[in-house]
């Protein structure tokens, strides 16, 4: 299959460019640029981490991701995808210093268990000008983002897309902790149009989740929430099949589940590739091995509604 080109061209002309959006989406994994990374590391991942510096993920660690030579022997492909708007002169010094980041997406595809992860979401658009609207960009970040993960799966000979689209988040204040089962009026959602990315949800998987350590400073791992795109590939389950959960089930009910193994399979391979980077032995970590435990049975893990 021929390698599908996602960099954006950018055109000899005045904004907004091509499509009518007023921003230019650049991923450093195709397109690497140190100065426009340092800069995005900079102006989101540092103000972003205020107060949590022990979990500021390590810049050198994403260099070398972004510009390690064999890459297709690698089982973690990082993006850093950077939405851009530039002032008027721009043409004439086409340099990172001239360019205004609008925001990025962070994220990951893992080739040995066909997984995605997305880590970050940061934006910082002017509302007052009617052109930079946050939700419209953050709906063109994600739009970007599957398409390259798609095309990382089937470069991988995963025709089908990735098995699954995670995202971690901090636990919510309690007063919105509403999980709810993820019934059959929750439709499966093939990824074919924009009105499919507009209704695009992400559930909870109902697991007590811990994120690797991000940062050699203090590697330490973290309780977060982790999330799944409620896509076709995110599994249901019906009365009557094996796992159900009768004792707690509506009549009728149909819940959306992860197969434990495939959960299990995230997990190793995450902090396999995230310790080995910060030298950090896995194996010695109680959170770790706690999720592990747990993941030893083959047991449904059902997601909820957020």
């Amino acid at each position: 299959m021929e390698q599908l080109e996602f960099r954006d061209k950018i055109p000899l002309l005045g904004l907004p460019w091509g499509g009518g959006k007023p921003w230019l989406l650049i991923d450093l994994w195709e397109d690497y640029d140190e100065d426009l990374l340092l800069r995005f590391y900079n102006e989101f991942m540092v103000p972003h981490a205020k107060g949590f510096e022990e979990e500021l993920e390590s810049l050198e660690n994403w260099k070398y991701s972004l510009t390690q030579e064999d890459s297709d022997e690698e089982d973690r492909t990082l993006h850093v995808l950077l939405a851009l708007s530039a002032p008027a002169g721009f043409y004439a010094n086409n340099s990172a210093q001239n360019v205004q980041l609008l925001g990025g997406m962070v994220y990951e595809y893992y080739a040995s268990t066909n997984c995605a992860l997305i880590t970050y979401t940061l934006t910082k658009c002017d509302e007052s000008n009617p052109l930079h609207n946050s939700k419209s960009l953050e709906r063109d970040l994600l739009r970007r983002a599957l398409l390259q993960l798609e095309q990382n799966a089937v470069e991988r000979g995963h025709i089908a897309g990735a098995n699954a689209i995670f995202s971690e988040v901090d636990h919510l204040p309690m007063s919105e902790q509403t999980s709810k089962p993820v019934s059959s009026d929750s439709q499966a959602t093939k990824l074919e149009s924009e009105e499919d990315l507009k209704s695009l949800t992400f559930g909870r998987v109902e697991f007590s989740y811990f994120q690797p350590p991000v940062s050699a400073k203090v590697p330490k791992s973290k309780s977060v929430i982790l999330q799944v795109l409620l896509t076709d590939r995110v599994l249901t389950l019906e009365p009557n099949e094996e796992g159900y959960p009768t004792e707690t089930a509506q009549p009728g009910q149909i819940f959306r589940y992860l197969p434990a193994p495939l959960v299990r399979s995230f997990i190793t391979t995450t902090w396999e590739i995230e310790c080995r980077l910060l030298k950090y032995d896995k194996n010695k970590d109680e959170n770790y091995l706690l999720m592990l435990e747990k993941l030893h049975s083959d047991d449904p893990i059902f997601v909820t509604k957020l």
